[in-house]
């Protein structure tokens, strides 16, 4: 999937493709719900840190 990640602020991002989500990382928390389930980030989150040129935590 094409990833499309824009910052909403307070370190919180949008990831569009096809559905919309939002990711928060310092609360560690996406709306699609898998990183709090799974434990580990989700798809969206690990897009946004790529993005970020971050860890992936």
């Amino acid at each position: 999937h094409p990833w499309n990640v824009t910052e909403s602020g307070n370190n919180i991002y949008e990831v569009h493709s096809p559905s919309s989500h939002a990711v928060d990382l310092m609360q560690m928390t996406c709306t699609c719900q898998r990183w709090k389930v799974f434990g580990f980030p989700c798809a969206h989150a690990t897009a946004t840190i790529t993005m970020k040129g971050a860890e992936i935590l």
